[in-house]
């Protein structure tokens, strides 16, 4: 029976991609403990969940990985910085998103470069799902940008009009 195992090049963008995902949990909880110091509870809720969905991202690499017989690397993952408002959260939010988004793309690249069909597919549904984070982020940094016209007043209502749904 033939042993099936994963390009080299592959696992090394599973175990980036890995990371960056941890890292983008860590970034969205902090943005999550920004948000309960300073009392914007739709905020909390908000990039708890978002926190959470990242986690969710990179179980979903580490699963493929382990199906194919590799255990990812991890590595140390850096602290974020400290944000400065809420607007400054989407702002780098949307940052963080896009270049998920093209990492995800060279990923997916490099699969096809390497007719890699699961990886194909797997890093196709990435590419999707960070697409939809990036437009939605845009949209969000718009908004937070609208409100802020308000001052902090405008920023209260973005977190109990939009942030708290």
């Amino acid at each position: 029976m033939a042993e099936y195992t994963l390009n080299t090049k592959i696992t090394k963008l599973i175990d980036d991609l890995v990371n960056e995902e941890l890292f983008a949990s860590y970034h969205y909880k902090s943005a999550f403990a920004w948000c309960a110091l300073k009392n914007y509870d739709g905020g909390k809720a908000f990039f708890d969940k978002e926190s959470q969905d990242e986690q969710v991202h990179a179980t979903g690499l580490i699963d493929y990985a382990a199906d194919w017989g590799h255990l990812v690397k991890f590595s140390d993952v850096a602290m974020p910085d400290t944000f400065k408002s809420l607007v400054d959260i989407i702002d780098r939010s949307l940052d963080l998103e896009f270049v998920l988004c093209v990492k995800y793309n060279e990923a997916y690249k490099v699969a096809v470069d390497l007719q890699v069909n699961t990886a194909i597919s797997l890093f196709a549904e990435y590419i999707k799902i960070q697409d939809k984070a990036v437009r939605e982020y845009s949209t969000l940094l718009q908004q937070a940008k609208d409100y802020a016209t308000g001052g902090e007043m405008g920023l209260r209502l973005f977190d109990k009009d939009i942030l708290s749904k």
